[in-house]
């Protein structure tokens, strides 16, 4: 399949359009066909380095258990919390908040380390009302008109009913994962159909306007509705209709009110392409984690009857995303528990019972390909025995979030920019090395497994780091504020 372009080019510009044009029946191939490996051609959009307070949206249908999760993941108490009730479209209004990552690998290190405590990660939660089927087309359902809210979103949770409940009414009147994440997986892609078509359609009227008055066309238009072509193309799965016909005369071909192709993730998007996407909003850019709510019964089993069989479907018709099975009324109980004092024992009597919440965010942070890494100073007395224990020190230890791959130096900067600037060495524990010697720094120096990095080394996973830099020049030092006059 060809790109279809009725706009012409200056000769520049011709090589350019002959390499993207090839990259385009190659990139339609993969994007027609069902992908053996999907995640091979998955294209992350958003910043290099996201920061480290990430931003996640709840979508589903009604009663599917979005609020629920909501309380669960914040601990929100009334009236903080969000509704949640046996009737449909409980949920009229968008709720933000606000928690703390868990992280038991933080936990630990702040014990060896003797610190003061550790700076857990923050995360920003988004709820909106259920999308049901015809959220566009007919105008079903409450919550297109608040998904405008998750544009600045890094990720998606995709929450799947998979439990049955006579009380609380599913709007399809039956239980259907499969159904339920195709139809809402085309609510997702129409959503940023009609904002493509909607920019397409004013590009072309610009352009016209332009050359009806002889003014020159800025290249940028050009190639911002050269992506947004490629784009359509991908969702629907097919060209868009175009004309020669131009000016006020130019027909606009029908709105397609159905989506066969894929989400624009699954496009192979050169960098500069992906600026122009990020510009819209659109959602099916995101990575998207797929949540299945079972019962309580069924998950503390580890037995339901929906989990294959909605891992396979994803990966045959919706590309690539994780599947994790979670029961919300469960995690919730947990959550009361942990209220009055209880939990601790609670899981000593049950140790299979732990709560799947963190498991789903690390999950969400695999779909980023985003890794974590630890700063903090080794604490001074460190005898060579295991179980000893640290002088307490002020320090805190701080988690950082960084991308797969990413160089020392680059970690550096997310620090400071001058450690950045003057960047001199790194030195380095494994996170799993110091848990295996349950703290032992003094036999993990002997074998060598305090390692000195430059520049160039590849952050890993659970690196527990010291950064070292060269003094920074005087005249490059920030002015110090005067003292107010008393």
């Amino acid at each position: 399949m060809t790109l279809c372009t009725d706009f012409s080019y200056s000769q520049v510009y011709q090589k350019e359009i002959s390499h993207l044009r090839e990259q385009s029946s190659i990139f339609f191939e993969l994007s027609c066909a069902v992908m053996s490996d999907p995640s091979k051609v998955f294209t992350l959009f958003g910043p290099e380095q996201p920061g480290n307070i990430l931003k996640y949206g709840i979508v589903g249908y009604p009663n599917t258990g979005k609020s629920l999760l909501y309380n669960v993941l914040t601990e929100a108490q009334a009236p903080k919390q969000a509704v949640v009730d046996d009737v449909l479209f409980s949920t009229l209004e968008t709720q933000i908040g606000h928690f703390k990552v868990p992280d038991e690998r933080l936990d630990y290190l702040v014990k060896i380390y003797g610190a003061k405590g550790g700076n857990e990660m923050t995360a920003i939660v988004g709820d909106c009302p259920g999308l049901v089927k015809g959220s566009w087309t007919e105008e079903e359902g409450e919550g297109q008109s608040f998904l405008s809210n998750y544009r600045d979103c890094d990720i998606l949770f995709h929450v799947v009913r998979g439990f049955e409940n006579q009380e609380l009414t599913h709007y399809h009147e039956s239980v259907d994962p499969l159904r339920d994440v195709t139809l809402l997986n085309h609510e997702l892609l129409m959503h940023d159909l009609i904002k493509i078509e909607a920019r397409i359609v004013e590009s072309y009227a610009e352009t016209d306007l332009q050359e009806y008055e002889h003014q020159p066309v800025g290249k940028s238009v050009k190639w911002e509705r050269w992506v947004l072509l490629r784009g359509w193309e991908l969702l629907v799965g097919r060209q868009r209709e175009e004309t020669k016909v131009k000016g006020k005369s130019r027909p606009t071909p029908e709105m397609p009110n159905q989506c066969g192709g894929m989400a624009l993730r699954y496009g192979q998007w050169e960098p500069f392409e992906q600026e122009y996407l990020e510009r819209h909003g659109l959602l099916t850019t995101k990575p998207v984690v797929y949540l299945l709510n079972v019962s309580e019964r069924d998950y503390l089993r580890g037995r339901n009857s929906h989990e294959e069989p909605l891992k396979a479907h994803i990966q045959e018709h919706l590309g690539f995303g994780e599947v994790v099975t979670m029961s919300f009324a469960f995690e919730m109980n947990l959550l009361q528990q942990k209220r009055q004092g209880k939990l601790e024992r609670y899981l000593k009597a049950n140790p299979s019972h732990g709560s799947k919440v963190p498991y789903a965010l690390f999950s969400t942070r695999r779909a980023l390909k985003l890794i974590t890494f630890y700063v903090a100073d080794p604490p001074e007395n460190t005898p060579n025995q295991i179980n000893f224990i640290p002088v307490p020190n002020d320090q805190y230890v701080q988690p950082y979030y960084c991308r797969e791959g990413t160089a020392s130096i680059d970690a550096a900067a997310l620090i400071d920019t001058n450690l950045s600037r003057y960047f001199n060495r790194l030195l380095t524990y494994s996170y799993d090395d110091l848990h295996d010697e349950e703290g032992n720094f003094d036999r993990l120096n002997e074998v060598g497994k305090h390692r000195a990095q430059q520049k160039r080394y590849a952050m890993n996973d659970g690196d527990a780091c010291e950064f070292f830099g060269y003094e920074v020049p005087k005249e490059e030092l920030p002015p110090k504020k005067k003292k107010a006059a008393v």
